[in-house]
């Protein structure tokens, strides 16, 4: 995504630092042909290494350069998907 860790968008790790993840994740990183060329990637997955077949969500963020997604797993429920967007 960026040269260094510090250059991440603040309100993505402000927010990123909120959540409750969990002790074993998974980071996936996504590039096109293009970004693998530079040593770029285009977008990031965080999801819980931990998670059963019968986990709802079992991801916590998504994002590009540009957006975010979030998932709060603390309030999915029936009246709530949990997720929300963030512009960066």
């Amino acid at each position: 995504m960026r040269k260094r860790e510090s250059e991440f968008d603040p309100k993505l790790l402000k927010t990123v630092m909120t959540l409750p993840f969990a002790q074993f994740i998974w980071v996936v990183e996504l590039a096109t042909a293009e970004d693998w060329a530079t040593g770029q990637i285009s977008a990031r997955a965080v999801l819980d290494a931990t998670a059963s077949l019968r986990e709802v969500k079992p991801f916590w963020l998504f994002h590009s350069r540009t957006k975010a997604l979030i998932f709060d797993r603390k309030t999915v429920g029936a009246h709530t998907s949990g997720i929300r967007a963030l512009a960066l």
